[in-house]
Protein backbone atom coordinates (compact mmCIF):
# COMPACT_ATOMS: atom_id res chain seq x y z
CA UNK A 1 0.00 0.00 0.00
CA UNK A 2 1.68 2.86 -1.15
CA UNK A 3 1.99 5.76 1.63
CA UNK A 4 -0.71 8.38 0.18
CA UNK A 5 -0.37 11.37 1.95
CA UNK A 6 -2.10 13.45 4.99
CA UNK A 7 -3.69 15.65 2.15
CA UNK A 8 -4.89 12.90 -0.16
CA UNK A 9 -6.74 10.95 2.85
CA UNK A 10 -8.57 14.64 3.65
CA UNK A 11 -9.54 14.73 0.04
CA UNK A 12 -10.79 11.22 -0.09
CA UNK A 13 -12.79 11.76 3.39
CA UNK A 14 -13.91 14.99 1.72
CA UNK A 15 -15.48 13.52 -1.42
CA UNK A 16 -17.01 10.48 0.38
CA UNK A 17 -20.08 11.82 -1.20
CA UNK A 18 -19.09 12.29 -4.80
CA UNK A 19 -16.27 9.67 -5.10
CA UNK A 20 -16.44 6.31 -6.49
CA UNK A 21 -14.83 4.40 -3.97
CA UNK A 22 -11.93 5.25 -1.31
CA UNK A 23 -9.58 1.79 -1.34
CA UNK A 24 -6.46 0.16 -0.97
CA UNK A 25 2.46 12.45 -18.80
CA UNK A 26 4.58 13.69 -18.78
CA UNK A 27 7.23 17.08 -18.68
CA UNK A 28 3.56 14.55 -21.55
CA UNK A 29 13.58 12.71 -44.48
CA UNK A 30 13.92 9.30 -44.38
CA UNK A 31 11.90 6.58 -44.36
CA UNK A 32 11.94 3.65 -41.20
CA UNK A 33 11.15 0.63 -42.95
CA UNK A 34 13.99 -1.24 -41.71
CA UNK A 35 16.53 1.64 -42.23
CA UNK A 36 17.43 4.66 -40.22
CA UNK A 37 15.39 8.14 -40.21
CA UNK A 38 16.65 11.20 -41.30
CA UNK A 39 17.57 14.20 -39.69
CA UNK A 40 15.69 17.54 -39.79
CA UNK A 41 19.05 19.62 -39.78
CA UNK A 42 22.28 19.54 -37.33
CA UNK A 43 21.27 18.97 -34.26
CA UNK A 44 23.66 18.78 -31.37
CA UNK A 45 22.88 17.52 -28.37
CA UNK A 46 24.18 20.27 -25.88
CA UNK A 47 22.14 20.24 -23.50
CA UNK A 48 22.90 19.34 -20.06
CA UNK A 49 21.64 15.62 -20.07
CA UNK A 50 23.87 15.27 -23.08
CA UNK A 51 26.12 12.68 -21.11
CA UNK A 52 23.45 10.78 -19.89
CA UNK A 53 22.67 9.36 -23.32
CA UNK A 54 24.91 6.62 -23.05
CA UNK A 55 24.03 3.37 -21.85
CA UNK A 56 25.97 3.15 -18.46
CA UNK A 57 24.63 6.55 -17.22
CA UNK A 58 20.58 5.81 -18.36
CA UNK A 59 21.14 2.69 -16.73
CA UNK A 60 22.32 5.17 -13.66
CA UNK A 61 19.36 7.50 -14.14
CA UNK A 62 16.96 4.32 -14.48
CA UNK A 63 18.02 3.05 -11.03
CA UNK A 64 17.52 6.61 -9.57
CA UNK A 65 13.94 6.47 -10.99
CA UNK A 66 12.97 3.85 -9.65
CA UNK A 67 14.59 4.47 -6.28
CA UNK A 68 12.23 7.51 -6.68
CA UNK A 69 8.69 5.00 -7.48
CA UNK A 70 9.69 1.64 -7.80
CA UNK A 71 6.32 0.37 -8.42
CA UNK A 72 3.92 3.03 -10.03
CA UNK A 73 1.69 4.20 -10.09
CA UNK A 74 0.38 4.50 -13.88
CA UNK A 75 -3.24 5.56 -15.09
CA UNK A 76 -5.12 4.19 -17.83
CA UNK A 77 -7.78 5.99 -19.43
CA UNK A 78 -10.11 3.93 -22.37
CA UNK A 79 -13.12 4.47 -24.12
CA UNK A 80 -15.66 2.04 -26.02
CA UNK A 81 -17.38 3.14 -29.88
CA UNK A 82 -20.34 4.34 -28.25
CA UNK A 83 -21.38 7.24 -26.49
CA UNK A 84 -23.12 5.75 -23.56
CA UNK A 85 -20.56 3.30 -22.64
CA UNK A 86 -18.79 4.03 -19.28
CA UNK A 87 -15.45 5.16 -19.78
CA UNK A 88 -12.62 2.12 -18.19
CA UNK A 89 -10.06 3.96 -15.57
CA UNK A 90 -7.53 2.12 -14.07
CA UNK A 91 -4.24 2.30 -11.77
CA UNK A 92 -1.60 0.34 -11.67
CA UNK A 93 0.05 0.58 -7.94
CA UNK A 94 2.04 -1.95 -5.89
CA UNK A 95 2.38 -4.13 -8.90
CA UNK A 96 -1.46 -4.05 -9.47
CA UNK A 97 -4.03 -3.32 -11.36
CA UNK A 98 -6.99 -1.89 -10.43
CA UNK A 99 -9.85 -0.61 -12.52
CA UNK A 100 -12.89 1.62 -12.29
CA UNK A 101 -16.14 1.80 -15.02
CA UNK A 102 -17.24 5.70 -14.41
CA UNK A 103 -20.41 6.11 -15.74
CA UNK A 104 -21.23 8.27 -18.90
CA UNK A 105 -22.79 11.78 -18.27
CA UNK A 106 -26.43 11.73 -19.17
CA UNK A 107 -25.66 13.07 -22.63
CA UNK A 108 -22.69 10.91 -23.29
CA UNK A 109 -19.51 11.25 -24.43
CA UNK A 110 -17.88 11.71 -27.44
CA UNK A 111 -14.63 9.30 -27.51
CA UNK A 112 -13.19 10.90 -30.86
CA UNK A 113 -13.36 13.76 -29.46
CA UNK A 114 -10.12 13.83 -28.09
CA UNK A 115 -9.19 14.16 -24.31
CA UNK A 116 -6.94 11.44 -22.47
CA UNK A 117 -5.30 11.11 -18.81
CA UNK A 118 -2.63 13.01 -16.62
CA UNK A 119 -1.13 13.08 -13.35
CA UNK A 120 -0.23 16.33 -11.58
CA UNK A 121 1.88 14.08 -8.86
CA UNK A 122 1.95 10.86 -7.59
CA UNK A 123 -1.14 10.80 -5.58
CA UNK A 124 -3.40 12.59 -8.16
CA UNK A 125 -4.47 12.18 -11.53
CA UNK A 126 -6.99 13.80 -14.26
CA UNK A 127 -9.16 12.54 -17.13
CA UNK A 128 -10.48 15.17 -19.46
CA UNK A 129 -13.24 14.08 -21.92
CA UNK A 130 -15.78 15.75 -24.64
CA UNK A 131 -19.60 15.91 -23.92
CA UNK A 132 -21.30 13.91 -26.40
CA UNK A 133 -24.26 16.92 -27.60
CA UNK A 134 -22.96 20.22 -26.06
CA UNK A 135 -18.62 20.74 -26.87
CA UNK A 136 -18.16 20.43 -23.16
CA UNK A 137 -15.69 19.56 -20.89
CA UNK A 138 -15.91 17.06 -18.16
CA UNK A 139 -13.44 15.86 -15.74
CA UNK A 140 -12.60 12.92 -13.51
CA UNK A 141 -9.98 13.06 -10.53
CA UNK A 142 -8.02 9.75 -9.09
CA UNK A 143 -7.12 10.84 -5.28
CA UNK A 144 -6.42 8.17 -2.65
CA UNK A 145 -7.00 5.30 -4.88
CA UNK A 146 -10.17 6.22 -6.25
CA UNK A 147 -11.79 8.12 -9.02
CA UNK A 148 -14.57 10.54 -8.48
CA UNK A 149 -17.27 10.81 -11.50
CA UNK A 150 -17.38 12.60 -14.60
CA UNK A 151 -18.32 16.21 -13.94
CA UNK A 152 -19.14 19.21 -16.83
CA UNK A 153 -16.84 21.71 -16.33
CA UNK A 154 -17.72 24.40 -19.22
CA UNK A 155 -20.59 23.51 -21.69
CA UNK A 156 -20.14 24.52 -25.58
CA UNK A 157 -16.75 26.03 -24.50
CA UNK A 158 -14.38 23.25 -25.53
CA UNK A 159 -14.76 21.34 -28.66
CA UNK A 160 -12.16 19.09 -29.77
CA UNK A 161 -9.62 18.33 -26.97
CA UNK A 162 -6.05 17.81 -26.70
CA UNK A 163 -4.78 15.18 -24.07
CA UNK A 164 -3.96 17.07 -21.13
CA UNK A 165 0.29 17.78 -20.44
CA UNK A 166 1.17 17.77 -16.48
CA UNK A 167 3.19 20.50 -14.41
CA UNK A 168 3.54 19.70 -10.27
CA UNK A 169 -0.40 20.48 -9.13
CA UNK A 170 -1.76 21.20 -12.04
CA UNK A 171 -2.27 20.19 -15.53
CA UNK A 172 -2.92 21.77 -19.07
CA UNK A 173 -5.40 21.64 -21.73
CA UNK A 174 -6.20 23.11 -25.54
CA UNK A 175 -9.42 22.96 -27.37
CA UNK A 176 -10.33 23.92 -30.56
CA UNK A 177 -13.99 24.91 -30.43
CA UNK A 178 -15.23 25.52 -34.14
CA UNK A 179 -12.13 26.93 -35.73
CA UNK A 180 -10.99 28.65 -32.20
CA UNK A 181 -8.04 27.53 -30.68
CA UNK A 182 -8.37 27.35 -26.66
CA UNK A 183 -5.91 27.00 -23.73
CA UNK A 184 -6.78 26.12 -19.83
CA UNK A 185 -5.52 24.66 -17.01
CA UNK A 186 -6.72 22.87 -13.72
CA UNK A 187 -4.99 23.70 -11.07
CA UNK A 188 -5.21 20.90 -7.40
CA UNK A 189 -6.16 23.60 -5.60
CA UNK A 190 -8.51 25.52 -7.06
CA UNK A 191 -9.88 23.57 -10.09
CA UNK A 192 -10.87 25.29 -13.51
CA UNK A 193 -9.45 28.41 -15.15
CA UNK A 194 -12.01 30.02 -17.48
CA UNK A 195 -10.91 29.62 -21.17
CA UNK A 196 -9.12 31.59 -23.11
CA UNK A 197 -8.74 31.90 -26.71
CA UNK A 198 -5.28 31.69 -28.23
CA UNK A 199 -5.72 33.45 -31.30
CA UNK A 200 -5.08 30.11 -33.19
CA UNK A 201 -7.27 29.60 -36.20
CA UNK A 202 -8.12 25.50 -36.47
CA UNK A 203 -9.86 23.57 -39.12
CA UNK A 204 -13.03 22.54 -36.99
CA UNK A 205 -12.85 18.82 -35.96
CA UNK A 206 -9.02 18.15 -35.40
CA UNK A 207 -7.87 18.52 -31.51
CA UNK A 208 -5.18 20.27 -30.88
CA UNK A 209 -1.90 19.07 -29.18
CA UNK A 210 -0.78 21.08 -25.48
CA UNK A 211 2.43 20.41 -23.83
CA UNK A 212 4.48 22.32 -20.59
CA UNK A 213 7.31 24.35 -21.41
CA UNK A 214 10.52 24.77 -19.36
CA UNK A 215 8.92 27.70 -17.83
CA UNK A 216 5.15 26.11 -17.09
CA UNK A 217 3.89 28.29 -20.15
CA UNK A 218 2.09 26.14 -23.12
CA UNK A 219 2.58 25.37 -26.24
CA UNK A 220 0.01 24.42 -28.69
CA UNK A 221 0.11 22.81 -32.12
CA UNK A 222 -3.01 22.75 -33.76
CA UNK A 223 -4.19 21.68 -37.27
CA UNK A 224 -3.87 25.04 -39.62
CA UNK A 225 -5.72 25.66 -43.66
CA UNK A 226 -2.25 24.41 -45.07
CA UNK A 227 0.58 23.77 -42.73
CA UNK A 228 0.14 22.78 -38.93
CA UNK A 229 0.24 25.65 -36.88
CA UNK A 230 1.85 26.86 -33.32
CA UNK A 231 1.32 29.14 -30.56
CA UNK A 232 3.04 29.72 -27.35
CA UNK A 233 1.94 31.75 -24.09
CA UNK A 234 5.92 32.40 -22.93
CA UNK A 235 5.68 35.29 -20.71
CA UNK A 236 1.55 35.40 -20.08
CA UNK A 237 0.86 36.20 -23.55
CA UNK A 238 -0.41 34.49 -26.81
CA UNK A 239 1.90 35.46 -29.87
CA UNK A 240 0.14 38.12 -31.68
CA UNK A 241 0.18 35.57 -34.82
CA UNK A 242 0.26 32.27 -34.46
CA UNK A 243 3.63 30.37 -36.13
CA UNK A 244 3.70 28.10 -39.37
CA UNK A 245 5.06 24.80 -38.41
CA UNK A 246 7.90 24.63 -41.95
CA UNK A 247 7.86 22.04 -44.23
CA UNK A 248 4.94 20.98 -42.66
CA UNK A 249 1.77 19.85 -44.38
CA UNK A 250 -2.12 18.45 -43.88
CA UNK A 251 -2.94 14.99 -44.25
CA UNK A 252 -5.35 14.57 -47.15
CA UNK A 253 -8.87 13.03 -46.27
CA UNK A 254 -10.14 13.81 -42.60
CA UNK A 255 -8.93 12.70 -39.50
CA UNK A 256 -10.64 13.21 -36.50
CA UNK A 257 -8.45 11.56 -33.88
CA UNK A 258 -5.60 13.76 -32.87
CA UNK A 259 -3.27 14.76 -35.89
CA UNK A 260 -0.26 15.38 -33.76
CA UNK A 261 1.55 15.38 -30.40
CA UNK A 262 3.86 17.08 -27.93
CA UNK A 263 6.68 16.30 -25.65
CA UNK A 264 9.54 18.03 -24.34
CA UNK A 265 12.72 16.38 -23.41
CA UNK A 266 13.13 16.41 -19.16
CA UNK A 267 15.60 18.93 -18.16
CA UNK A 268 15.14 21.56 -21.12
CA UNK A 269 12.92 23.11 -23.45
CA UNK A 270 13.69 21.23 -26.65
CA UNK A 271 9.95 19.83 -27.46
CA UNK A 272 9.12 16.86 -30.20
CA UNK A 273 6.50 17.09 -32.64
CA UNK A 274 4.97 14.43 -34.26
CA UNK A 275 2.62 15.20 -37.14
CA UNK A 276 0.07 13.34 -39.28
CA UNK A 277 0.50 13.50 -43.31
CA UNK A 278 0.08 12.32 -46.67
CA UNK A 279 -2.28 10.78 -48.08
CA UNK A 280 -5.26 9.82 -45.23
CA UNK A 281 -2.63 10.50 -42.71
CA UNK A 282 -0.27 7.27 -43.85
CA UNK A 283 3.21 9.27 -42.91
CA UNK A 284 4.38 10.61 -39.47
CA UNK A 285 6.83 13.50 -39.95
CA UNK A 286 8.56 14.91 -36.81
CA UNK A 287 10.31 18.19 -35.94
CA UNK A 288 12.13 19.48 -32.76
CA UNK A 289 11.69 23.03 -31.04
CA UNK A 290 15.11 24.22 -29.69
CA UNK A 291 13.89 26.73 -27.68
CA UNK A 292 13.64 29.20 -30.40
CA UNK A 293 12.30 27.74 -32.95
CA UNK A 294 11.07 24.85 -34.78
CA UNK A 295 13.43 22.73 -37.31
CA UNK A 296 12.24 21.83 -40.67
CA UNK A 297 9.68 18.68 -40.51
CA UNK A 298 11.00 15.44 -42.38
CA UNK A 299 9.58 11.76 -41.81
CA UNK A 300 9.76 9.37 -39.46
CA UNK A 301 8.24 6.38 -40.72
CA UNK A 302 5.59 5.73 -43.51
CA UNK A 303 5.36 2.32 -42.93
CA UNK A 304 2.02 3.50 -40.95
CA UNK A 305 -1.69 2.32 -40.72
CA UNK A 306 -4.37 4.38 -41.99
CA UNK A 307 -7.57 2.64 -40.79
CA UNK A 308 -6.72 3.97 -37.01
CA UNK A 309 -7.04 7.77 -36.46
CA UNK A 310 -5.03 8.29 -33.65
CA UNK A 311 -2.41 5.47 -34.08
CA UNK A 312 0.77 6.69 -31.90
CA UNK A 313 1.71 7.91 -28.78
CA UNK A 314 5.03 10.02 -27.31
CA UNK A 315 6.06 10.78 -24.24
CA UNK A 316 8.85 11.56 -22.36
CA UNK A 317 11.51 9.67 -20.29
CA UNK A 318 13.74 10.81 -17.17
CA UNK A 319 16.80 10.59 -19.09
CA UNK A 320 16.04 13.21 -21.40
CA UNK A 321 14.62 10.85 -24.27
CA UNK A 322 11.39 10.92 -25.69
CA UNK A 323 10.00 7.86 -27.01
CA UNK A 324 7.38 6.83 -29.33
CA UNK A 325 4.91 4.02 -30.42
CA UNK A 326 2.89 3.70 -33.39
CA UNK A 327 0.50 1.13 -34.79
CA UNK A 328 2.31 0.10 -38.54
CA UNK A 329 1.43 -1.66 -41.08
CA UNK A 330 -1.08 -4.37 -40.26
CA UNK A 331 -1.43 -3.41 -37.07
CA UNK A 332 2.26 -4.40 -36.43
CA UNK A 333 3.39 -2.22 -33.09
CA UNK A 334 6.78 0.02 -33.09
CA UNK A 335 9.06 1.47 -31.17
CA UNK A 336 12.08 4.11 -30.77
CA UNK A 337 13.73 6.78 -29.17
CA UNK A 338 15.24 10.31 -29.83
CA UNK A 339 18.23 11.19 -27.84
CA UNK A 340 18.15 14.60 -28.80
CA UNK A 341 20.07 14.20 -32.12
CA UNK A 342 19.39 11.48 -33.31
CA UNK A 343 15.97 8.87 -33.55
CA UNK A 344 17.17 5.00 -33.29
CA UNK A 345 15.82 2.20 -34.97
CA UNK A 346 12.01 2.04 -35.06
CA UNK A 347 11.80 -1.59 -33.97
CA UNK A 348 8.81 -4.09 -33.70
CA UNK A 349 7.22 -4.83 -30.25
CA UNK A 350 6.34 -8.82 -30.03
CA UNK A 351 3.19 -8.29 -28.89
CA UNK A 352 1.08 -11.89 -28.37
CA UNK A 353 -1.51 -11.47 -29.02
CA UNK A 354 -1.22 -8.43 -31.73
CA UNK A 355 -2.40 -4.98 -31.71
CA UNK A 356 -6.41 -4.24 -33.12
CA UNK A 357 -5.01 -2.90 -36.80
CA UNK A 358 -8.77 -1.26 -36.68
CA UNK A 359 -8.70 0.02 -32.84
CA UNK A 360 -9.47 4.09 -33.34
CA UNK A 361 -5.96 4.79 -30.81
CA UNK A 362 -4.42 1.08 -30.46
CA UNK A 363 -1.30 2.43 -28.32
CA UNK A 364 -0.44 4.74 -25.40
CA UNK A 365 2.79 4.56 -23.95
CA UNK A 366 4.35 5.70 -20.58
CA UNK A 367 8.04 5.95 -18.77
CA UNK A 368 8.98 2.79 -16.84
CA UNK A 369 7.68 3.04 -13.36
CA UNK A 370 9.62 0.01 -11.30
CA UNK A 371 13.17 -1.55 -11.31
CA UNK A 372 14.78 -1.97 -15.27
CA UNK A 373 11.51 -1.24 -16.95
CA UNK A 374 12.48 1.23 -19.64
CA UNK A 375 8.80 1.73 -21.20
CA UNK A 376 5.54 0.92 -20.69
CA UNK A 377 3.13 0.13 -22.95
CA UNK A 378 -0.96 -0.08 -22.92
CA UNK A 379 -2.54 -1.58 -26.34
CA UNK A 380 -5.99 -3.19 -27.90
CA UNK A 381 -5.48 -6.56 -28.79
CA UNK A 382 -7.41 -8.20 -31.35
CA UNK A 383 -9.90 -9.24 -29.43
CA UNK A 384 -10.58 -5.41 -28.23
CA UNK A 385 -8.93 -5.99 -24.85
CA UNK A 386 -6.68 -3.31 -23.29
CA UNK A 387 -3.20 -4.94 -22.11
CA UNK A 388 -0.14 -4.02 -20.46
CA UNK A 389 3.31 -4.60 -21.94
CA UNK A 390 6.85 -3.41 -20.30
CA UNK A 391 10.51 -3.13 -22.08
CA UNK A 392 12.85 -4.12 -19.89
CA UNK A 393 15.84 -4.35 -21.72
CA UNK A 394 16.51 -2.01 -24.60
CA UNK A 395 19.93 -3.65 -25.67
CA UNK A 396 17.83 -7.45 -26.30
CA UNK A 397 14.58 -5.45 -27.01
CA UNK A 398 13.09 -7.98 -24.66
CA UNK A 399 9.36 -7.19 -23.79
CA UNK A 400 7.47 -8.81 -20.92
CA UNK A 401 4.29 -10.93 -21.73
CA UNK A 402 1.29 -8.62 -22.20
CA UNK A 403 -1.30 -9.14 -19.30
CA UNK A 404 -5.29 -7.85 -19.62
CA UNK A 405 -5.76 -5.12 -17.66
CA UNK A 406 -9.77 -5.74 -17.44
CA UNK A 407 -11.19 -9.09 -19.46
CA UNK A 408 -14.01 -6.47 -20.72
CA UNK A 409 -13.80 -6.49 -24.43
CA UNK A 410 -14.73 -3.61 -26.85
CA UNK A 411 -12.55 -1.03 -26.38
CA UNK A 412 -11.15 1.55 -29.16
CA UNK A 413 -9.21 4.22 -27.23
CA UNK A 414 -6.69 4.01 -24.90
CA UNK A 415 -4.26 6.79 -23.22
CA UNK A 416 -1.73 6.18 -20.58
CA UNK A 417 0.46 7.99 -18.18
CA UNK A 418 2.99 7.63 -15.38
CA UNK A 419 3.27 9.76 -12.30
CA UNK A 420 5.78 12.92 -13.49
Amino acid sequence: MRRWGIWAAALCVARAATILGCGGDDPGGGVVDGGGVDSPGPLVDASSDAAKDTGAADAAVDAADAAVDPSGPLLVLAFKGSTSDPVLAASFDAGAWSTTDIPAPAEGIFPSGGGGVTMTGADHGLVVVRGGNNSGLYSAQWAAGAWSPLTLQGAGSYGYLSSPASLPGKALVAGELGTEIRSGQFTVASGWSTLAATGGVGRNSNPPAVVARASGSAMVLFAGSTTYQWTTNEGGNWLASPGSMPGSAMPNGRIVQPVAELARRAGTDQIVAIMRGGDQGAILHWSLWSGAAWSNAVVLASNFITSAVSPFAVTSLRDGRIAIAYSGDGGVIRAGFFNGATWTELKTVPLTPGANRFARRPVAIARGVAPGVVLELVYIDDGRIVRHARLTDEATWKWSTPVMIKTTASYDIVHLTASP
